[in-house]
């Protein structure tokens, strides 16, 4: 994940700098220091498999959303006989 990389680059930008003879240090550019923000975003989800109606075209994405986005689903099909699999997504 992007959490992951940014930590490994913090992480190997600490060593590197820490190797640094102490007057090079002082010229040498920023630390790379990330920034975390509190998620206030969180969301809720749940897979779920769904079996459309013979007369809706099975290859197609399908999405839906309540006003404010607070809940949608995303559907993709899963094979040619109208099974998709949805994800629920609740903020």
């Amino acid at each position: 994940s992007a959490r992951t990389v940014a930590n490994a680059m913090e992480r190997a930008d600490a060593e590197r700098r820490k190797k640094l003879n102490p007057l090079r240090r002082l010229f040498a550019p920023s630390p790379f220091k990330v920034t975390r923000y509190e998620d206030d975003n969180a969301r809720v989800y749940k897979s779920v498999p769904i079996k459309i109606p013979t007369h809706w075209k099975p290859n197609l994405n399908y999405s839906a959303r309540s006003r404010e986005n607070r809940i949608t689903l995303e559907a993709l099909p899963s094979d040619g006989e109208g099974n998709i699999c949805a994800l629920l997504l609740m903020k």
